[in-house]
């Protein structure tokens, strides 16, 4: 009978730890405008100028890597970018952490007023050059819708 106690607790300690470790927290002000201005309004300009060496740089690794033939390889590619956001307004409305992600939701105003959503996942670059103290700078690593 002493068992179903221990059974109960560890299954509500696996379950409240699993918990709290994906918490989300909503970023302060000051966080989201950092990411608002520093990452998210280049990134779009550079999307809607088709700038691919700019948005290149504002890609994680991995996300780039899945891009890069296209980015790279792909002379029609910046003309397109122009074309297709052309007139398209971003607006960053908030920003989540969590754990070492910030997800941040976007909505999307096309020129005939079509209103859409997109979540972007950020992860913070790490610099890989020995001997350089750098906190690292947000990378687009994911998008979502």
């Amino acid at each position: 009978m002493e068992k179903i106690p221990r059974i109960i607790f560890l299954f509500f300690f696996i379950v409240s730890a699993n918990t709290i470790s994906a918490s989300e927290i909503q970023l302060d002000e000051a966080d989201f405008l950092d990411i608002k201005h520093i990452v998210l309004q280049p990134f779009f300009t550079a999307l809607k100028n088709g700038n691919v060496l700019i948005i290149k740089d504002y890609l994680s690794e991995d996300f780039y890597s899945s891009y890069q033939t296209l980015l790279e390889r792909n002379e029609g590619y910046p003309q397109f970018l122009r074309d297709y956001y052309r007139g398209v307004e971003f607006y960053p409305i908030n920003a989540v952490q969590k754990d070492d992600t910030v997800e941040v939701n976007v909505e999307i105003t096309s020129p005939d007023g079509t209103i859409s959503h997109m979540e972007l996942n950020l992860k913070k670059s790490v610099n890989k050059e020995p001997g350089e103290i750098n906190q690292g700078r947000w990378k687009i690593d994911r998008k979502f819708k």
